[in-house]
């Protein structure tokens, strides 16, 4: 359904800069090795979503009434 997967698609890319976010704050705390911190996460964000994604959530569970509510 059009619906479901544009619906997945926003919360999939909400999730993927809530991730991105959450990483870079842990770089910040990382005196010294920010940039490096920084470079790691851009480089492999995609992969590390991924695995949260496909491992640990599936898309409806993140879309659903379980976690977000956002879909049907």
């Amino acid at each position: 359904n059009e619906s479901i997967l544009s619906c997945c698609l926003i919360v999939y890319t909400f999730f993927f800069q809530k991730v991105v976010d959450i990483m870079h704050g842990f770089c910040d705390i990382l005196i010294g090795l920010e940039d490096a911190c920084y470079d790691f996460v851009d480089t492999n964000v995609q992969i590390i979503v991924d695995l949260l994604v496909n491992q640990y959530l599936s898309p409806e569970t993140i879309c659903g009434e379980e976690f977000l509510g956002l879909c049907p």
